[in-house]
């Protein structure tokens, strides 16, 4: 949107209008649409995707999610036909590396993998590892952990663990609580108030809100209940 003019671009004469949605930015959407299609019992049709499709990996963990024929548009128009040719490259040495014979061996593989979350096992952790020697200091993992309300993610002492790639010295680095030292301790926190009911009936009740452990700002909250699990 044109701030100035108060017109999207790109405009022609003074006029805009909605184009479409392409490239790597569409990649994930793609994915889970062909996914969904290759492993409804329904839809026993051949599948033929497209979308930010612009590798050879691209094209692989399409045709693993149960694609029958890659489409490729927009890294065409970016890089020219030739980037098929790289695919196809790239495609084939990776089925060498598997040991797959054709592309049938890896059509499909992945599909059962995917399930709704819900039936996922919640408990089941993940922990990320710092790589220091990659680490600049920006401490973004700490803000978005922090800010996410996961609140696995510390600031510790820098010492011990070098500059890295031009870390300032004395600031202090990331360091994953997850595994040891500073375990995510859960909270309940009650905030008084009016809730409706189902039937739109008032009820005057604290309302319970699972918020994870609080952030330093917010443990002053005026006539809040805090309580650990």
């Amino acid at each position: 949107m044109n701030l100035d003019n108060f017109v999207p671009e790109p405009f022609v004469g003074g006029l805009s209008s909605h184009g479409g949605y392409c490239g790597p930015a569409v990649n994930p959407i793609a994915l889970n649409m062909v996914q969904s299609c290759a492993s409804d019992p329904e839809v026993r049709l051949p599948i033929s995707g497209i979308g930010g499709i612009s590798t050879w990996r691209d094209a692989a963990e399409f045709i693993a999610l149960g694609l029958t024929t890659v489409q490729v548009c927009t890294a065409v128009m970016d890089y020219g036909f030739r980037i098929v040719e790289d695919m196809i490259d790239g495609l084939n040495d990776y089925l060498d590396s598997k040991g797959f014979r054709s592309l049938d061996e890896l059509r499909g593989r992945a599909v059962d993998t995917v399930r709704r979350w819900e039936t996922l096992d919640l408990n089941y952790k993940r922990l990320a590892e710092i790589d220091y020697g990659k680490c600049i200091g920006c401490n973004l993992c700490y803000i978005a952990c922090e800010d996410g309300a996961h609140q696995t993610i510390a600031l510790a002492d820098p010492a011990g663990y070098g500059l890295g790639p031009g870390r300032v010295p004395g600031k202090p680095v990331p360091e994953n609580q997850g595994s040891g030292m500073r375990r995510l301790q859960s909270l309940f926190v009650s905030l008084p108030g009016p809730r409706l009911h189902h039937n739109g009936q008032r009820r005057d009740r604290a309302r319970p809100a699972r918020l994870g452990r609080l952030p330093e700002r917010f443990r002053h909250i005026p006539d809040a209940e805090v309580i650990s699990e």
